[in-house]
């Protein structure tokens, strides 16, 4: 059962995810850090320091096609998950063009080869099902909805790309204080006692 810290531990997952992958060959002549930004992070251009790739959750989406509007079944309404999407952007910061290009290659060839992360790859702060899984895959952004990204950040554009992790299902918190059933529906075979 997902919890409320599952879409946190998705970004945290993603980049750790990207870490533990990211080969010995390429960390000597391109040394790179993994991390989740927030939206405070791009008030500063040099916040960054070294070569980062971040991943920033800009935008949270309930999903469209796993949340029918209207009661649950049978006519009752009873609590159900919240189906999340999110919408992540992918940067490289850095100020070689070498490195730029090579590490954005190398991010979207590992989300490419690897679009489905399962409880080992999740962080347990999740509160994760024994089952559950997260699809990452790649989304279209337009040029201008790209731009009007930079525009409200201060760093001038760099290079990115938009992913789209779905489906995060946030399961309800269980109602400790509900009361005991006071009636029951269920059918009786006949000749049972």
């Amino acid at each position: 059962m997902a919890g409320f810290s599952a879409v946190y531990a998705v970004g945290e997952s993603i980049a750790q995810f990207l870490r533990n992958t990211y080969p010995s060959s390429l960390r000597t002549d391109h040394p790179c850090r993994f991390e989740v930004a927030k939206s405070a992070d791009f008030a500063d251009a040099t916040a960054f320091g070294e070569t980062v790739v971040t991943l920033y959750l800009y935008r949270l989406a309930i999903d469209q096609y796993l949340n029918p509007a209207g009661a649950g079944r049978h006519g009752t309404s009873p609590s159900r998950s919240l189906p999340l999407d999110l919408h992540f952007m992918v940067t490289v910061w850095t100020d070689n063009k070498h490195s730029e290009q090579l590490l954005m290659t190398w991010v979207m060839a590992q989300l490419h080869w690897h679009p489905v992360l399962d409880r080992s790859n999740l962080m347990a702060l999740g509160a994760w099902r024994p089952d559950e899984t997260i699809q990452i895959m790649p989304t279209h952004l337009s040029h201008e909805d790209l731009t009007r990204i930079w525009d409200v950040v201060e760093p001038s554009y760099r290079l990115s790309t938009t992913y789209l992790v779905r489906v995060v299902q946030i399961d309800p918190p269980e109602d400790a204080t509900a009361g005991p059933v006071v009636a029951t529906r269920f059918r009786v075979a006949e000749g049972v006692a």
